[in-house]
């Protein structure tokens, strides 16, 4: 059950080379999503925790951006096992979703995490961050392709026209976090008919994703996504096993979509 909330942030993300302009965009300002997070191993099948995703519109002297941000937290009786709070902030300018800042403050267990990051208008990342009581370490990294923070990219992917890709089709993404840079890759299997535990059945877009190796992950097994297949492409459930046993989250509650949910058959 190690960093729950880490875990279903890095499940959702996805690609290289958006360029939608806000008009496109799938989501915008308002719009709130609940995720509740299950653990599965043997005959232990609960929910344990949820993640909440909001997105809100500012405004500075480089014009309007967003501040999206996740708050996710164990249940209080899980505490004594694994005690869960996490906090995730991300500002992106919407046209294209181009970071400006990233910032984590997570509690896992005994793992603790902060991460301040930069994104410069050079390509330049400057990046902040320290574990435990550790002090704070500084790292500078110049990129020569786009580069997202967790979130930033969660939103980005949502920007993509997955009803023109082709079956099988691998793409790319990079991101940073914790001082490092980390490449993914994703593959597009198709169109699904998908039932969301009490939420409904719904037309999806499935895609598999191959993170990168770590003790949270086994590194040869994929994390299976489903997006709604329709303006908003939600992400609606995703799954994947971890060292002992699977991780399952799951869309209970949404508001302020910027479209009609389409997708949902019944």
């Amino acid at each position: 059950m190690k960093r729950l909330l880490s875990l279903i942030v890095i499940l959702l993300l996805n690609l290289e080379g958006f360029a939608q302009k806000e008009s496109l965009q799938a989501f915008g300002p308002g719009e709130r999503l609940r995720y509740l997070l299950r653990y599965q191993w043997a005959s232990i099948n609960t929910d344990v925790g949820d993640a909440i995703f909001t997105i809100n519109q500012m405004k500075d002297s480089s014009g309007q951006y967003y501040v999206a941000r996740v708050n996710g937290k164990s249940f209080k009786f899980y505490d004594i096992f694994f005690k869960v709070r996490d906090y995730y902030e991300s500002r992106f300018y919407p046209e294209g979703v181009v970071p400006v800042y990233f910032h984590r403050d997570v509690l896992e267990g005994k793992y603790k995490m902060k991460n301040h990051i930069f994104f410069l208008k050079d390509n330049t990342i400057k990046a902040s961050y320290k574990r435990r009581e550790a002090p704070f370490r500084d790292t500078l990294h110049k990129v020569q392709t786009k580069t997202y923070d967790l979130l930033s990219l969660i939103y980005a992917i949502r920007n993509e026209s997955f009803s023109a890709k082709s079956y099988g089709e691998i793409s790319k993404a990079s991101f940073a976090i914790d001082g490092k840079l980390y490449t993914i890759k994703y593959t597009y299997i198709g169109r699904e008919i998908k039932k969301v535990s009490g939420l409904g059945v719904f037309n999806t877009y499935k895609i598999e994703v191959s993170p990168a190796s770590g003790n949270v992950f086994k590194g040869s097994e994929n994390i299976a996504i489903w997006l709604s297949a329709d303006e908003n492409r939600v992400p609606l459930q995703i799954e994947t096993p971890i060292q002992v046993g699977n991780v399952m989250a799951r869309l209970t509650e949404f508001s302020n979509l910027k479209y009609p949910l389409k997708s949902k058959i019944k």
